[in-house]
């Protein structure tokens, strides 16, 4: 169980890291230059964080989880 708990978060991980790649490429041919979309991307990613394990991230990452499951749930 725990060997495919690793491996779907590791390809989770290599998913997401491909996306984030890929929305960055795109805001970059979006706005006619070679770096915007990366910073966009990384600040974009930055303020997640901050948000999940900053300050009050109880509370942020509790009510994230509960609608997270919710929405699993009423599926």
């Amino acid at each position: 169980a725990l060997a495919i708990l690793l491996f779907a978060i590791g390809l989770g991980t290599v998913f997401l890291l491909i996306l984030f790649i890929g929305v960055a490429v795109w805001i970059n041919e979006a706005l006619n230059s070679g770096y915007a979309g990366y910073f966009i991307v990384s600040a974009f990613l930055m303020i997640v964080m901050i948000l999940l394990f900053g300050p009050g991230r109880k509370s942020i990452k509790k009510t994230v989880i509960n609608k997270i499951l919710n929405s699993i749930d009423h599926d």
